[in-house]
C-alpha cells in the first residue's frame, strides 16, 4: 500500500491548481510566458510543496491554460517529514512532451496531460534512492474540486499507461539489476478524499486518501493476462480493507515463465504458488481466480479461506 499511496498523493499533488486555498490560483493568475523556479506550497500547506524548475504558459482564455514543463519535464514534489524542519523530495514527476490542459468550471478544475516516469523514493530518509517507473506512453485526466473542505470531496483520475516498466526495488520482489515489464497496461480508478484545509506533514496528507475504486486494472505480463477490481478502503489505521476479484490468466504458464527468465528468484515465488494453488479457483482456460477480502486486524482471505498473509504486520 506504501507504494500505491506515492503514486496516488504525487500524481494529485502534480495538479499546481490545488497549490493556493485563499489566493488565486497558479496558472490562472500569471501572465503567459516562462516562468522559473516556481515553489508552490500544495494545498495550502508548509510541509508540502511542488517546485517547477521551469514552466511555460499559455493563456487561452481566463479560465483555461496550458502548461509546458521545460527541461526534461521535470516536477519536484518535496515534503517536510513528521518532526523535521526541512525539506526533502518525496517524488519526482517527469511529464510527457503533450502540454498539460488546465480548465477550471462549476467550482471544478480539469487537467489532463502525459507521464514519462516517475521516482520514488525507496525508503523513509533524506539520502533514501530512488525507484522508477517509466512508461512508453502513459495520459491521465484528474478532476479535482476547485477549493479546499473539511467535507469529504471527491477526485477523479483516469489513466492510460501502455508499456510500463518497474524498477524491481520499488516492488521489492525482482532480483537485483532485473526489471519487471508490463504491457498492455491499462488502468481506471477512482479516488475520495478529504483535502486537509492545511495539512501539518506528509503523514496527514497520506491519511487524507480514504478509498481507491478501482473499476479496472489488467496488464499482460509473462505470456499471462492479470486483470483486478474492487475497492481498497484506506480510512482506517494503516490496515487496507480490500474488497475485489482478482484473475491470473494461463497461471501455470506464467509462473514458469517468471522462474525461467530469471526475473524472480524461485524461492520467492513457490510459497506464492503455495498458497495461490491452495486457494485459488482455476477455471477450464488455466485462469486462477480469487475474491480478496481482509478483515479488520488486517487478515488477508482468498475465496472466503484465510491465506498465510497478515497486511496488518
Amino acid at each position: 500500500m506504501r507504494l500505491l499511496r506515492w503514486i496516488l498523493c504525487a500524481v494529485i499533488l502534480a495538479f499546481p491548481a490545488l497549490a493556493e486555498t485563499n489566493a488565486p490560483r497558479f496558472p490562472f493568475s500569471v501572465d503567459a510566458g516562462t516562468h522559473r523556479n516556481i515553489v508552490l506550497p500544495a494545498l495550502g500547506s508548509s510541509a508540502v510543496r511542488l517546485v517547477f524548475p521551469e514552466v511555460g504558459v499559455e493563456r487561452p482564455s481566463d479560465n483555461r491554460a496550458i502548461l509546458k514543463p521545460g527541461g526534461d519535464g521535470r516536477v519536484i514534489f518535496q515534503v517536510t517529514p513528521e518532526g523535521e524542519a526541512t525539506f526533502r523530495t518525496g517524488a519526482i514527476i517527469h511529464f510527457g512532451q503533450a502540454p498539460l490542459i488546465m480548465e477550471r468550471k462549476d467550482g471544478q478544475i480539469a487537467m489532463a496531460g502525459s507521464l514519462k516516469a516517475l521516482s520514488l523514493p525507496l525508503v523513509d530518509g533524506p539520502d533514501s534512492p530512488f525507484g522508477t517507473i517509466t512508461f512508453e506512453a502513459m495520459s491521465f485526466k484528474l478532476f479535482l474540486p476547485s477549493g479546499a473542505s473539511p467535507a469529504i470531496q471527491e477526485a477523479g483520475i483516469a489513466v492510460q499507461a501502455k508499456a510500463m516498466h518497474v524498477d524491481p526495488s520499488l516492488l521489492a520482489v525482482a532480483q537485483p539489476g532485473e526489471w519487471v515489464r508490463f504491457d498492455a497496461v491499462d488502468l481506471r480508478a477512482r479516488t475520495t478524499g478529504r483535502i486537509v484545509e492545511n495539512p501539518a506533514d506528509i503523514g496527514q496528507l497520506f491519511g487524507s486518501i480514504l478509498q481507491v475504486d478501482l473499476d479496472n486494472a489488467s496488464a499482460n505480463l509473462s505470456d499471462g493476462r492479470i486483470m483486478a477490481h474492487g475497492i481498497i478502503d484506506l480510512s482506517e489505521s494503516n490496515i487496507p480493507r480490500i474488497d475485489g476479484l482478482l484473475s491470473l490468466g494461463s497461471f501455470a504458464t506464467l509462473l514458469q515463465t517468471l522462474m525461467s527468465g530469471g526475473s524472480f528468484a524461485p524461492e520467492r515465488i513457490m510459497p506464492f504458488a503455495l498458497v495461490a494453488g491452495t486457494l485459488g479457483r482455476m477455471t477450464d482456460d488455466g485462469t486462477l481466480n480469487f475474491r480478496i477480502q481482509t478483515t479488520g486486524e488486517g487478515t488477508l482471505i482468498l475465496n472466503g479461506r484465510p491465506a498465510a498473509l497478515d497486511l496488518g504486520q
